[in-house]
């Protein structure tokens, strides 16, 4: 059955010259009942194999992949979606993390107050293939928390040591400017004493050198 959306697709299958004829029958209360009862059925199934249940995920996210990627975007168009209503009809406990529906918005969906990771595979060797899958994603979820959490630290540390480096610098400036002040001063003060006659010129020119600064001329 077509959504009101996807109504559109008829006149496109009347362009392909494909003929189709409309569904007359209507759901009537007994059906809507038996589609009931059918959900019941498989949501046991699933409380006692989760093979069951893997397959029902898989089987709705490559339909919301499929849908998404569909040529005729047009037409079917992903946003206009209800995904509440479309996990409902694959009988999942819980939606799945897909990207194709992360930051939508759900409703509708009935949640099944089960917690399904407890659920087991009836095969054997599903059940362990499974928890061994299920361990070594755990392990690189650590691993990639571990590293996360090492560069973060690495980065805060070059920052730390960034602000350092500049609080070095603009301390370094500060101390070569008040050295080039206390060099000028000193250079004042020595020039007045030279014209007062209160030192030599040679001593005037040894004290200079001793601020590293220009030779003075004899007259």
């Amino acid at each position: 059955m077509l959504l009101d959306f996807e109504v559109a697709y008829l006149g496109y299958l009347e362009l392909k010259k494909i003929n189709v004829g409309k569904l007359q029958d209507k759901i009537e209360e007994s059906k809507s009942s038996e589609n009931e009862k059918i959900r019941n059925e498989i949501m046991e199934l699933q409380k006692n194999d989760r093979d069951v249940i893997e397959k029902g995920k898989s089987a709705f996210v490559s339909f919301m992949r499929s849908y998404k990627e569909h040529d005729l975007k047009y037409i079917f168009k992903h946003e206009n979606m209800d995904i509440g209503d479309t996990a409902n009809s694959f009988f999942l406990f819980r939606i799945p993390r897909v990207k194709e529906i992360l930051g939508k918005k759900i409703d509708g969906f009935k949640e099944t107050k089960i917690n399904f990771e407890d659920v087991k595979f009836v095969d054997k060797n599903q059940e362990s293939q499974y928890l061994q899958k299920r361990e070594r994603n755990q392990q690189r979820r650590e691993e990639k928390e571990a590293y996360l959490l090492e560069q973060k630290k690495k980065y805060e540390e070059k920052k730390k040591a960034k602000g350092r480096s500049k609080s070095q610098r603009k301390k370094r400036n500060l101390d070569d400017e008040r050295k080039n002040f206390d060099e000028f001063t000193e250079e004042e003060r020595l020039v007045k004493k030279l014209k007062k006659g209160q030192i030599t010129l040679a001593s005037f020119k040894e004290r200079m050198k001793d601020l590293d600064l220009s030779d003075v001329e004899e007259d």
